[in-house]
């Protein structure tokens, strides 16, 4: 399987400046614990589709662990690529290539806590976890390829804030949760 990765560019100063101020950090998914997916409160870790929802009020969640990004760092982007996995063709299953199509709206946050767990096989474990009050909104409109790389939009400001808690320490793990608004779903590649 393809991880999902995580990377931000940030500005460093003081003890962590090292060489130069500007830093990129470039981080996936590392166990399959790491990513699920939760449909009527039931999470799913082991699939290796991540099934971005499916039903109303679906969840996904994508967790990074050791993040090194130190409590003073400036961040200046950052995003979350999805590849793009089990794309239904156009004629069904028996046709030609095509992909998940149709709109799709994803609300976007963080779990806010210093160092986020992996995720369990408990009920509601993904949409119970305390999110960022803001939120960042992912609107997908072009047709997702199987393979193909998918960006989600500038998270700079939700990660921002968990790095900006007084008990973040770089190495910390921070997770992402996506919230599906409407209709529509995308399938992206899983640990």
């Amino acid at each position: 399987p393809i991880p999902i990765a995580f990377w931000a560019a940030m500005e460093v100063t003081g003890d962590y400046a090292c060489d130069s101020p500007l830093g990129y950090r470039y981080m996936r998914v590392a166990i399959s614990s790491d990513d699920a997916h939760e449909k009527g409160g039931v999470v799913d870790r082991e699939n290796h589709t991540l099934k971005m929802g499916w039903d109303d009020n679906a969840w996904t969640g994508v967790r990074f662990r050791n993040v090194y990004i130190p409590q003073n760092a400036r961040i200046l982007e950052a995003k979350i690529v999805f590849t793009a996995q089990a794309a239904e063709p156009t004629g069904g299953w028996g046709g030609s290539s095509g992909g998940d199509s149709g709109t799709v709206n994803y609300h976007i946050t963080a779990h806010d806590v210093d160092n986020s767990p992996t995720f369990q096989a408990v009920n509601y474990d993904i949409s119970d976890r305390i999110p960022k009050t803001s939120h960042i909104v992912w609107n997908i409109t072009n047709t997702w390829y199987i393979w193909e790389k998918y960006n989600t939009p500038d998270l700079k400001d939700i990660v921002q804030t968990i790095i900006d808690r007084p008990g973040w320490e770089k190495g910390n793990a921070m997770t992402f949760m996506l919230q599906r608004i409407g209709t529509g779903k995308r399938r992206a590649w899983s640990f």
